[in-house]
């Protein structure tokens, strides 16, 4: 089976875990400590996240942000280590410098959840792999 993850220091291991009907599946498992995120990235990743709320689960995966922006170094460097990225570049009002719209990674994503608090399928959906053969 093959790991479709990008490369890079994010690639996550494949690992056999039992499925519900005593199946196997393979799923990607990041690694230990994943991504290394500062304070103000996780703050800026959860608010792209639209966390914290009531329903402790994100409803929302994007963040614009330009050169100029206070935020877009941070978003830049997330996006050089793999927990965000860069979708498109846009510009928001007329005369407006142009901005980029940036989404979390799983791994971005995952690094700034507190306990408690899970992803929308929506925006992450959970894929799994079946057992060649099954």
């Amino acid at each position: 089976m093959t790991n479709t993850n990008p490369p890079g220091s994010l690639e996550a291991p494949l690992s056999t875990i039992p499925a519900d009907a005593g199946g196997a599946v393979s799923v990607a498992v990041p690694p230990a400590g994943g991504c290394r995120l500062s304070r103000v990235q996780r703050e800026l990743a959860r608010h792209a996240l639209g966390l914290p709320n009531r329903m402790t689960i994100s409803y929302r995966n994007r963040y614009f942000a330009g050169p100029g922006h206070a935020a877009y170094g941070d978003w830049c460097a997330m996006e050089e280590m793999g927990a965000a990225q860069r979708v498109k570049e846009m510009q928001m009002r007329v005369g407006a410098q142009k901005s980029a719209h940036f989404e979390m990674t799983r791994a971005g994503a995952e690094a700034a959840l507190n306990k408690g608090e899970c992803l929308d399928p929506e925006d992450f959906p959970v894929v799994r792999l079946l057992k060649e053969g099954k």
